[in-house]
């Protein structure tokens, strides 16, 4: 998988180290070419550290158990009989599935920038040379947000046997076109960002807000880019019938 320098978005191996590791593990772990050793923290920042670690936990213990609540109803929805006897309870089961799936989506980004926003308290913690250490050595996979996806959102359906009509295939064409569109804008916007967070760890004289305001910032767009291709999947899957849906769904929940 490529990866770049300060790539698409934030979230790094030292942060899944960080808030869900012991003090003890998170000394040992690796930054990519760097360990978190190279850092050498003090016993007080490492009792700083696990504070946040305790903190984060919670907050992402309440996130999950919402989004398992939100996945509990999906699934009820999805195998609720009836559900498409007739075209209203069809078209109310297509709007309720839409607007959970979206509801999870949200979570999902939510937890994404806690865990940015407490990689930032955890920064504040650090010395300003520890600082510029950590955050230059950061490396991200291109793709990371592929990983907080339901599987099923991965699939092409263009690829699965699901006998589409060819205005189907026009559609689903139509709206993958759209998504990819969208979502070069976003790649585009967030590059533009990691160049200016490049430019300010380059800087002779660092300013933190610049740094925090910029790794957000990108935070904020590679959440978009999660509910562009939510939302490209979505209309991609409305476009389907009754059977093809059913045999979709059969197939692969």
């Amino acid at each position: 998988m490529k990866k770049l320098p300060i790539s698409r978005f934030v979230l790094t191996v030292f942060v899944a180290v960080l808030l869900a590791c012991s003090s003890s593990a998170f000394a040992a772990e690796k930054t990519d070419g760097m360990t978190i050793g190279d850092l050498n923290l003090t016993e007080e920042q490492l009792v700083s550290l696990g504070g946040l670690i305790e903190e984060f936990g919670e907050l992402q213990f309440e996130i999950v158990m919402e989004i398992e609540k939100k996945f509990a109803e999906l699934r009820r929805e999805i195998k609720k009989k009836g559900r498409f006897d007739t075209k209203i309870k069809e078209k109310m089961t297509v709007q309720k599935v839409n607007k959970l799936v979206k509801e999870i989506i949200s979570l999902e980004g939510q937890l994404i920038k806690k865990r940015v926003e407490y990689l930032l308290k955890v920064k504040n913690v650090l010395t300003e040379e520890q600082k510029i250490k950590l955050i230059s050595a950061l490396e991200f996979e291109d793709d990371f947000f592929e990983d907080e996806l339901p599987e099923i959102m991965e699939l092409d359906l263009l690829i699965i046997p699901l006998d589409l009509t060819k205005e189907q295939i026009k559609k689903i064409l139509r709206y993958k076109t759209d998504m990819k569109i969208k979502a070069l804008k976003i790649d585009l916007q967030i590059l533009y960002q990691i160049l200016d967070l490049q430019t300010e760890i380059n800087k002779v004289e660092v300013d933190p807000k610049n740094i925090d305001k910029i790794i957000l910032k990108i935070t904020d767009l590679g959440t978009k880019l999660l509910e562009n291709r939510v939302n490209g999947f979505l209309k991609s899957k409305d476009v389907l019938t009754v059977p093809q849906r059913k045999m979709l769904i059969q197939t692969y929940m």
